[in-house]
C-alpha cells in the first residue's frame, strides 16, 4: 500500500488525464481509418472479406480498447486491477503479433501483376518493421513496469501509435497520400504527427524530453528510415521475392 501511495504522489492527476486523452486519440484515429471500410463491408457483402481479416481487425481493436481501459484505470487509481489486466495483455499482444505475421505473409504470397507485386513488397517492409518495433517497444514497456512507471506509459503510448500507421494507409483522401504515386513519405509524415502531443507534454511539463520518449522516438525514426530505404529498393524487392518463393510451398495464398 505504501508503494501505491508513493506512486500517486509522484504522478500528478494531470499526467493521468493526458495519457487517457492520448489513448482516446489513438482509438479515434483507428476508427477514422478503418471504420468506413468496415461499414462498407457490412452494408454490402461482408462475406467478401476473409475471416482472417475480421479476426485481425478484432484483435487490433481489442488491443486499443485495452489500452484505453488501462489508462482509464490509472486515472481512477485502480492500480491493482491495472496490473492484473496488464499481465493478461501478454496474451493479447502475442495474438496481435501472430495476426500481423499471418496477414503480412498471406499478402506476400498472392499472385498479382508485377507492378502490384512491387507495391506489396514495399508494404511488406512496413509490416516487417512494425512487428520488430512492436516487440522492442512492448519489451521496453514490460521492463519499465517495476523501475520506471513514467517510462512504461510512454513506451505503451508509442506502441499504440505505432499500430496506427496502417490506419493512415486507408486515408487516401489526405493530400499527397498515395502509395502508388508518392510512396510512403506522406504516410510517415501524417503518422509522425501523432507523436506531437507527447513531445509537447514532455517539453512543457518536464522542460525536456523524457528518456523513454527519446528512446521510443529513436526506435520509430530508425524504423521509418529503413522503410524509406527499402521502398522501391532493388535489394529489398529481391529479398521480399525470396521470402515469397520460400513460403509458397507451405503457405498457399488464401
Amino acid at each position: 500500500m505504501k508503494k501505491i501511495s508513493s506512486q500517486k504522489v509522484q504522478t500528478p492527476q494531470f499526467e493521468h488525464r493526458f495519457f487517457f486523452a492520448c489513448s482516446l486519440m489513438c482509438l479515434t484515429i483507428a476508427l477514422i481509418g478503418f471504420g468506413p471500410g468496415f461499414i462498407h463491408a457490412v452494408t454490402t457483402d461482408i462475406s467478401a472479406i476473409p475471416l482472417r481479416i475480421h479476426l485481425h481487425g478484432a484483435v487490433m481493436m481489442a488491443w486499443l480498447l485495452l489500452f484505453v481501459q488501462q489508462t482509464r484505470l490509472v486515472q481512477r487509481h485502480s492500480v491493482r486491477l491495472h496490473k492484473r489486466i496488464g499481465r493478461l495483455s501478454v496474451v493479447l499482444f502475442s495474438l496481435v503479433i501472430i495476426s500481423d505475421v499471418i496477414i503480412s505473409l498471406n499478402s506476400l504470397s498472392k499472385t498479382v501483376p508485377p507492378h502490384i507485386n512491387a507495391l506489396i513488397n514495399n508494404l511488406f517492409s512496413l509490416q516487417v518493421v512494425a512487428v520488430l518495433l512492436a516487440l522492442m517497444l512492448y519489451s521496453a514497456a514490460i521492463s519499465a513496469t517495476r523501475r520506471d512507471l513514467s517510462a512504461h506509459k510512454r513506451y505503451m503510448l508509442t506502441l499504440a501509435i505505432l499500430f496506427l500507421e496502417a490506419a493512415f494507409a486507408r486515408m487516401q483522401y489526405l493530400p499527397g497520400l498515395n502509395f502508388l504515386e508518392n510512396g510512403v513519405v506522406m504516410a510517415h509524415v501524417y503518422h509522425s504527427l501523432l507523436f506531437a502531443p507527447l513531445i509537447v507534454y514532455d517539453l512543457t511539463q518536464q522542460k525536456r524530453l523524457h528518456p523513454a520518449t527519446v528512446k521510443g522516438l529513436t526506435i520509430i525514426i530508425v524504423g521509418k528510415g529503413f522503410t524509406l530505404w527499402a521502398w522501391d529498393n532493388p535489394a529489398w524487392q529481391t529479398f521480399a521475392n525470396h521470402i515469397e518463393r520460400s513460403i509458397l510451398p507451405f503457405w498457399p495464398a488464401m
